[in-house]
């Protein structure tokens, strides 16, 4: 599954930067919270549906994190997120979660 920042086309917003010197990657503790957010409500959305699952064999949930304007420092900030957020807690039938799309990507647990 893949997370967007809102449900608006990602191209939008690089279309709006105006220069070079602005950032191209979302820099407001705010919008990334939010973000993180929207990650969650999918993941419980995702386990949600998976309980119907057949689970003879290990599940795994690949989340996509398709926000190319994430700050290099999202690691850290999705990772202490998945720590106190409670839709982490139980993500039964999945074995795993896999976040991918922001450096090396995110295993959980």
């Amino acid at each position: 599954t893949a997370v967007y920042l809102d449900d608006r086309s990602v191209m939008d917003d690089h279309r709006m930067v105006k220069s070079e010197e602005e950032p191209w990657f979302i820099d407001d503790p705010a919008k990334v919270r939010a973000y993180l957010h929207r990650v969650a409500k999918k993941v419980q959305e995702k386990v949600s549906k998976a309980q119907s699952y057949d689970n003879q064999r290990d599940l795994i949930l690949a989340v996509y994190l398709n926000e190319p304007i994430l700050s290099q420092y999202f690691t850290r900030e999705l990772k202490e997120f998945i720590r106190e957020h409670h839709a982490f807690r139980c993500i039964d039938p999945f074995v795993r979660i896999v976040f991918a799309g922001i450096g090396e990507g995110v295993v959980y647990p």
